[in-house]
């Protein structure tokens, strides 16, 4: 929370939207640290992955909430820093042919190692 303070002189737009429109992402960034520590302390390993993963999304949502709609504080907004139409039509074609190619090559090889595990956890049959 000292980063908090620290912006009221530095950037005081960022700060207004910190504590005003992203506070309860603020506080949920918080609140799942915490929990994350709490969690640590009673080795809860896997159940701290999400919620440290939940704090940085917190995080990272809320600074997006403090500047909208600016980009670069109170300079470049979102509709000016974004491209054409056809740029962003070709963008979104390019990424859907792309997952479409990658995510069932990715899954193909998930599974061809999670068999080799289990082939392995079995250890071999005579010996």
């Amino acid at each position: 929370m000292e980063g908090i303070g620290v912006l009221r002189a530095d950037a005081p737009t960022l700060f207004h939207g910190l504590t005003g429109r992203g506070l309860p992402l603020v506080a949920a960034s918080a609140l799942f640290g915490a929990l994350s520590l709490l969690l640590l302390w009673y080795r809860r390993y896997t159940i701290v992955r999400v919620t440290a993963a939940l704090a940085v999304v917190a995080v990272i949502w809320g600074w997006g909430a403090a500047q909208f709609p600016y980009l670069l504080e109170d300079s470049l907004t979102v509709r000016q820093a974004a491209a054409d139409r056809a740029t962003l039509q070709a963008m979104l074609i390019s990424v859907s042919v792309g997952g479409a190619l990658l995510v069932p090559s990715l899954a193909w090889l998930f599974l061809l190692f999670q068999r080799g595990r289990r082939s392995e956890a079995v250890g071999p049959a005579g010996g």
